[in-house]
This record gives C-alpha cells, structure tokens and sequence, in this order.
C-alpha cells in the first residue's frame, strides 16, 4: 500500500490532545511505520548505511512505544505486531552492527602504526564478508511472505484506531504518569556512574532510550518542557552506546583475529577499552527533576 505522506522526524507526528489513547498511539505507531517504508528502497539499494539505520530506528521506536504505553491497546491483538517488529529489527540490527565496526575500524586504520594496517585490514574483510551474507539475508527476509504479511497486519492494525481497554484513560493525563514512571527508571540506577563492567550499563541504556523516545512520541502535548529532559536522556543513550559499540567490537575482534598480529591486535583492544573509558569519563547522569 502505497503512503501519500511520508514524515521524516519523530516530532512532525500530529497528535490530539483531547483525543484518546487510541487515536493518540495510532497516530504515533503510523508516523513511524511511515519512515520505515520511506527508507525501505534504500535499505535495498544499500548505497547509504543510513537508510537502514533511520528503518531500523523506526522499528525500535515501534516498539518502544508498545512497551510504553502497553497496559492500553489490547495487549492480544498486538502480539502479532510485536513479534514481527524483533523479527524485523533483528534482520537489521546485524547488518547495521557490521556497518557501525567497519566504520570504527576504518577509522582506527587510518591512524594505525603502518605495521599494524594489514592486520587490521583482515579483519575489515572478515567483517565485510559477514555484512555481505547477512546482507544477502535482509533482503531475503524483505522479499519473504513474512514480510509481506507484517506490512498488511501493520496496515489492518493502523488503519483504523487501535483496540483499547475500556477504561483506558484519556491520552494527555496519562502523558505526565509515563514521563513521571520512566524518569524514576533512569534514576533508579544511582547517582554514582557505573562501571564498565556493571549490568546497570545496560539497563542505563535502555532506560534512557525509552525516556528519550517518550519525550519525543509526546512533544506534540506537553511542548518544549521536554527538550532538556529529551537532549538529557538522548546523550545517555549515545554515551552509554559507545560502551556497548565497543564491547560488540571487541567480541568481533575475538571472533576474529587468531593468532595473527598479536601486537596489532592488543593494540586495538588498548583503543577499544579507552574508547570505553573515555565514554564513562564523560558520562553525567540527569539530575534535575522534569516539570
């Protein structure tokens, strides 16, 4: 089905104060299924790494925003839809994760002792070989049945208001509750900042991205008030993802190195682990309270 109007922000979504849950949660799921069909062709063409990255964003905001307002549409009928959207973000995330260490890599190279680039450069091409076959399967998966099947549940579920429970409040007055509620999970981890090797990194992460999407699903209702929460939470999310981009990295290393150029390859563990360091460095955790 073709879509005549295509956003290309989160914020552009047009909510209804006054309406309710349904309208308000359809409407945000369909801005984001918009973007994802706007950069499906270029995720197949794969001329820019940056249209799957915006499809895979949409799907992850998809997701989110069943999580976070999750208690409201019928939890049964949205099963369908949760599941295809990890089926999908999964195809993309590992493509996308390949994409992300060549680009870290390639940069790492270009800086490298001389004596250590052809080493570094058999694992680029280890690497792009593993882009290439998982590559070869996204598209299988976007030229699959399943996928077809996905887009026409999408359409069925958001072509009209979604299935609500029937004492569901009103949309604006669960607004402040869910900010209120994700907020408390964010701060939940401490004031001090975790280590590298703590779990709450993780959980950080995620915390601070849900509370980040949430400040942009709602804009719309509660206005700017929301942009120091959001920026905050947003520069969580990308701290704390250079902590996890480089734990990745270094398993890929592991994976892939043997026993060639053990300098080279202590050498970019060294750059990876201060990569990590210097993210925790200049991580700040949100301390002022949202009005």
């Amino acid at each position: 089905m073709a879509i005549e109007s295509v956003h290309t922000t989160t914020w552009d979504v047009k909510l209804n104060p006054s309406g309710g849950v349904a309208e308000n949660v359809t409407r945000i799921l369909r801005h984001q299924y918009d973007i994802l069909i706007a950069h499906e062709s270029g995720t197949r063409s794969g001329e820019d790494p940056e249209d799957l990255h915006k499809m895979r964003v949409a799907v992850r905001k998809m997701r989110t925003a069943l999580e976070l307002f999750g208690s409201l549409p019928d939890r049964k009928a949205m099963k369908p839809l949760r599941e295809e959207l990890r089926w999908l973000g999964g195809c993309l995330g590992q493509v996308r994760d390949r994409d992300t260490a060549l680009e870290t890599l390639r940069t790492y190279c270009d800086t490298a002792p001389p004596e250590d680039r052809p080493v570094i450069q058999v694992i680029v091409d280890e690497i792009e070989k593993q882009r290439k076959a998982l590559r070869e399967e996204l598209l299988l998966a976007l030229d699959s049945e399943r996928y077809i099947s996905f887009k026409n549940t999408v359409e069925q579920l958001l072509g009209n208001d979604l299935p609500v429970r029937s004492n569901a409040p009103a949309f604006r007055d669960i607004v402040p509750r869910l900010i209120a509620k994700s907020w408390k999970r964010v701060q939940s981890v401490g004031p001090d900042i975790p280590g590298k090797e703590d779990e709450r990194i993780h959980r950080l992460r995620l915390n601070g991205k849900r509370l980040r999407y949430l400040c942009e699903f709602t804009r719309p209702i509660i206005g700017k008030r929301l942009d120091f929460l959001r920026n905050s939470a947003a520069r969580v999310q990308e701290t704390l993802g250079v902590v996890r981009d480089s734990e990745r990295d270094l398993r890929f290393l592991e994976n892939l190195s043997g026993g060639t150029g053990s300098d080279a390859v202590r050498r970019l563990q060294t750059f990876f682990a201060h990569r990590t360091d210097t993210a925790l460095s200049e991580f700040t955790v949100i301390t002022p309270n949202p009005k």
